[in-house]
């Protein structure tokens, strides 16, 4: 019998429970603890692991601190606001999960805990961060995501300054902080910290858009009081000035940074890099011309895709003195309910409304967030004399930022760094601090930069070139004509900004560049196309991605994104690519079939490794570019004809795990297997039974090779969810091998590897350490999994398919691999942990054993590693997105450099020359 005449669970069914000293009392509607569940601490029945997750506990008795032996708890999903006291009894405890209650303080006895390592409480109604956690000296991960947290004192800096990761996304902080809790903690250490001697700050930034000649120029000119100048010239890129108005609620002196916007079609795309949250827009037409034609209602979608909900635009009709606004305002408000739209009439030759406008201006300015912030009056004090330095020094070297910095007390050139950061985020200077061929250079006036890029969309000759810039034509574009003319010192640099903002690449083994946004309309002759029937022993998978509105330029940023795979055929609406390892033999094809309609299909023996590489970058470039557009992705229907039927993929799944197994098409009417519609979408079993399903074809690996890239690709992306600032591949082998395995302590040598797709490999340097037994086993469940996933890079890296740069002998670092996999075999298992065989949340994840292990690895290579160089492994973004730690020799095909250019030097530029850096 388990349960006594109330149905609760008696002492002999809890002993009768225990697994391995583990106790798993989950999704039990369980209202309050057991009774008599402290009495398993005194019987002899060692519970080390107790699991009490998705009940209904509203409190944890007084009881819960007899289980002195338990290193592993889990509260999560219940309905607890508090913890009892007892709490600190438990001075064996390791890890404690409290994720998904209602708490809102931590009771002091938590933080004796001097053997905590992980506190998960996310999801949870805290306010403030508990700083006590910082002197929790064996606490390496602190979860506080989703909470309410909406201020961080600068006492937190001690805390975040650490080697311990503390999660805060998803918390009502104040802008920049989740801009930097998005960079690392290392630069919201060096912000938090510098708010000791913070002071409010009044300023915002003013976007004025809408078409080309509506009045936007002469707007501005009305709202600073200047006067009326006919015929006034077309602005060409962005124009960049100041007014004040009074806050509306203080009455203190608020600083509108203006930027004007050309409206000509060709600056569209890039300007949307400028397109900030923080940012109050202003969207100007001409009655004269009409709603229509000055496209109110596209301007205001694009505004939405770039800044997302919540953003607030002063719709302004100009000219109002010659011809009535004809809008349906009540109409737009409805269709963007989302956005905060308010309406304006002016007329800037006349002056009329141009006084309510600007009240309105400063009351809709006055409520944007930012505004009122404090801010540390020594980076104030950089970004005014920045500032001020724009208007005659429209870039300068980043050697002379550090001495600005170091004028106003930031001597840490850390913190030098973040400041740089700060404002590149807030959009007032343009900076790249981990670019190679960008860091030296401080970009004061982005209006010099856009203007230089806009000589380029507009070139006639590159446009009927297909879109191919020749290197010898930037002098010309560049260094001759009016005043825009710029020193051919800056040509290789603004070639590589292009780059960075995903307008360009170079073509290889050539002077040239394609420019993908002047890439011809018409769509040339393909290998195939979609919906067809694939060659014999390839397969076919397809997807459809449906959005909301048009993405302008999406097609443009993944041809460059994806131009390692070009094969030269792209159009303005699709780009057909090749895996560039042929052996992989993969080919794909994205086209826009129409405007808000992103059609992938990939073919190859085993596709699934380049469709899914694809798939994710079409939804990061989404996410990134577009944050307010909504979009779904469909499983076309498989029948032939083609059937113009689809499926939510998001749906697919759902009904998988209710346990539907066949869905009928609404065109077709055919019945479709589910599962056989999500091959290729959703993994078929869990990363860790695919690792050793796959290693078990080690011995023949012919036509598995992309399956197993495939597979490590998972890998990458697991392990990337749970940790992203440091390198996650490493084998830990002890320096004796296997002879003192037992040893209570042991050398170990910590190897790091590259993380470049299709070429792991380790690094020739490594952390030589003294690691206690205990501690390995602790982390063993990691190196179990990683040990599987090593064996597998280390078979494909060893096909001879792929460059193998390191000077490590291939046998040589399989045998660390099959070392490192022997000493986790021979350690018996962490009792206090997870255990293993639970399940990850989803079959793409680590296990929960897993992820506590790769973060105590973290926790061991900050210690290990103070200045984080981590072996010279740099962090960059794969095409898809995803974090990837590059060694120096894979590190040029994510960041090429500075391009060699043709040399003009003899000739002398017309324009003027802005000369070198400063």
């Amino acid at each position: 019998m388990t349960e006594n005449s109330d149905g609760l669970l008696t002492v002999d069914a809890l002993r009768s429970m225990i697994r391995g000293g583990s106790l798993g009392l989950q999704s039990r509607q369980l209202l309050q603890l057991p009774l008599g569940i402290g009495s398993l601490a005194s019987d002899g029945s060692r519970v080390t692991s107790l699991d009490l997750s998705f009940n209904e506990l509203c409190d944890l008795s007084s009881e819960i601190g007899r289980l002195t032996h338990l290193e592993y708890l889990d509260l999560s999903g219940n309905r607890l606001t508090s913890l009892p006291t007892e709490i600190g009894m438990l001075k064996n405890l390791k890890v404690l999960i409290l994720a998904e209650n209602l708490i809102s303080d931590l009771p002091s006895e938590l933080f004796s805990l001097d053997f905590l390592q992980e506190l998960d409480l996310q999801d949870n109604r805290l306010r403030n961060i508990p700083l006590e956690l910082g002197s929790m000296r064996q606490l390496h991960t602190i979860d506080l995501r989703h909470n309410f947290i909406s201020h961080l004192p600068s006492r937190a800096a001690v805390l975040l300054a650490s080697s311990k990761l503390v999660r805060l996304e998803s918390n009502p902080l104040p802008d920049p902080i989740p801009q930097l809790v998005a960079r690392g903690q290392k630069a919201l250490a060096h912000y938090v910290a510098a708010l000791d001697d913070a002071v409010e700050t009044f300023e915002a930034k003013l976007q004025i858009v809408g078409e080309g000649n509506v009045g936007k120029s002469s707007l501005l000119a009305a709202l600073r009081g200047e006067p009326f100048v006919e015929n006034r010239e077309t602005t060409h890129g962005i124009e960049i000035d100041t007014f004040e108005v009074k806050h509306a609620g203080t009455g203190n002196r608020l600083t509108l940074h203006t930027w004007d916007f050309g409206g000509q079609e060709v600056y569209r795309i890039t300007h949307q890099f400028f397109f900030g949250q923080r940012s109050l827009f202003v969207l100007a037409w001409n009655p004269r011309e009409g709603v229509e034609q000055d496209a109110v209602e596209s301007w205001i979608r694009r505004i939405r895709l770039r800044v997302g909900a919540g953003a607030t635009i002063i719709v302004v009709s100009t000219h109002c003195d010659t011809r009535r606004a004809e809008i349906d305002f009540a109409s737009l408000q409805v269709a963007f309910s989302d956005l905060n739209l308010r309406r304006a009439e002016i007329d800037s030759k006349t002056g009329t409304g141009i006084s309510d406008l600007r009240a309105l201006i400063a009351e809709s300015a006055s409520a944007l967030p930012q505004v009122g912030q404090k801010v540390s009056s020594r980076w104030g004090s950089i970004r005014d004399q920045i500032l001020g330095l724009a208007a005659t020094d429209p870039q300068i070297s980043f050697e002379r930022f550090v001495g600005i910095c170091t004028q106003n007390s930031v001597l840490d050139p850390g913190e030098a760094r973040t400041v740089a950061e700060w404002l590149h985020d807030l959009g007032q200077i343009v900076h790249y601090s981990s670019d190679e061929g960008l860091r030296d250079v401080v970009v004061l006036n982005p209006e010099w930069l856009t203007k230089a890029i806009g000589k380029i969309l507009e070139d006639t000759l590159t446009r009927d070139n297909l879109g191919v810039l020749d290197h010898a034509r930037l002098y010309e574009l560049w260094s001759t004509g009016d005043r825009s003319g710029y020193a051919e010192s800056y040509h290789p640099y603004f070639l590589r900004l292009m780059e960075k903002f995903e307008v360009c690449y170079r073509l290889p083994d050539t002077d040239r560049s394609l420019v993908a946004q002047l890439v011809p309309y018409e769509k040339p002759l393909l290998p195939w196309e979609r919906g067809g029937a694939p060659h014999d022993g390839h397969r076919a998978l397809r997807i459809t991605c449906k959005m909301s509105e048009s993405a302008p330029g999406l097609i443009s940023w993944l041809t460059v994104r994806h131009h390692r795979s070009s094969v030269n055929m792209h159009w303005r609406n699709g780009i057909f690519l090749r895996h560039p390892i042929a052996d992989y033999a993969s080919e794909a094809l994205i086209e826009q079939s129409t405007s808000t309609t992103v059609e992938l299909e990939v073919r190859a023996p085993s596709p699934d490794l380049m469709f899914n590489v694809l798939r994710d970058s079409i939804e990061d470039v989404i996410c990134l570019r577009w944050p307010g557009l909504g979009y779904e992705l469909r499983v076309p229907c498989p029948t032939d004809g083609p059937c113009k039927g689809d499926f939510p993929l998001k749906a697919l799944g759902i009904f998988l795990n209710m346990g539907d197994q066949s869905i009928r098409c609404p065109y077709c009417f055919e019945q479709h297997d589910i599962a056989g519609l999500l091959t290729g979408f959703a993994p078929k079993s869990s990363l860790v039974r695919e690792l050793s399903k796959l290693t078990r074809r080690l011995a023949k690996i012919e036509g598995h090779v992309a399956d197993m890239a495939h597979a490590m690709r998972r890998v990458i992306k697991a392990i990337g969810t749970e940790v992203s600032d440091c390198p996650r591949l490493m084998t830990l082998t002890p320096t004796a091998g296997l002879n003192r395995v037992y040893s209570t302590t042991l050398s170990y040598e910590l190897t790091l590897w590259c993380e470049h797709s299709d070429c792991w490999h380790p690094l020739d340097t490594f952390y030589k350490i003294e690691l206690p037994k205990g501690w390995v086993i602790g982390i063993a469940p990691y190196l179990r999994f990683i040990a599987k996933s090593l064996k597998i890079a280390t078979t494909v890296a060893s096909t001879g398919l792929f460059s193998f740069t390191s000077d490590w002998n291939m046998d040589a670092v399989k045998a660390k691999v099959e070392l490192m996999e022997e000493v986790v075999h021979y350690l018996p298992s962490d009792p206090g942990a997870a255990t293993e065989s639970e399940a990850p949340l989803s079959d793409s994840q680590l296990t929960p054993a897993e992820g506590h292990a790769l973060r105590g690895l973290r926790a061991l290579l900050f210690d290990l590693d103070k200045n984080q160089y981590f072996g010279g492994l740099r962090r960059v973004q794969d095409p898809s997105g995803s974090y990837l730690w590059i060694c120096q020799d894979h590190y040029p095909l994510y960041d090429p450099g500075l391009p060699s250019l043709p040399s003009h030097s003899d000739h002398t530029s017309s324009g003027t020359n802005w000369g070198l850096p400063k």
